[in-house]
């Protein structure tokens, strides 16, 4: 996997391997986060002890919730005003299970959501 800034985009590339009775092959496929200037990241995804959550272009308060599938709040992180051009939450999912859970962040009148994946 390569990860690099495009364009002031995180571009994210992996490559996938395939192997079968008839040979292997390899597929790339590049991905962009979309933090650019303005916009939301949770890396790295997926993880095991914590997860980075990164705001960028979001000067003033900031918020990061993270929910379970069943929508229970396991955890909301706030930050008051910070002229930072970029705001970083760490979670540290203690005692939680493996699994998918949901990361809204609200700044500035907007709001982002990711899917993050917690490994055992």
């Amino acid at each position: 996997m390569l990860v690099q800034t495009v364009n002031s985009q995180t571009a994210v590339e992996v490559w996938i391997y395939r192997h079968s009775a008839g040979g292997s092959s390899t597929e790339t496929r590049s991905i962009r986060t979309g933090i650019g200037s303005k916009g939301f990241s949770a890396l790295p995804n997926p993880f095991k002890s914590s997860i980075t959550l990164s705001l960028a272009g979001a000067c003033g308060a900031a918020q990061v919730s993270v929910y379970d599938l069943n929508g229970r709040l396991m955890t909301g992180l706030t930050r008051g005003r910070n002229a930072a051009d970029v705001q970083e939450f760490v979670w540290k999912p203690l005692g939680a299970p493996a699994g998918v859970y949901i990361v809204r962040a609200k700044a500035q009148g907007k709001t982002w959501s990711r899917n993050v994946f917690l490994e055992n």
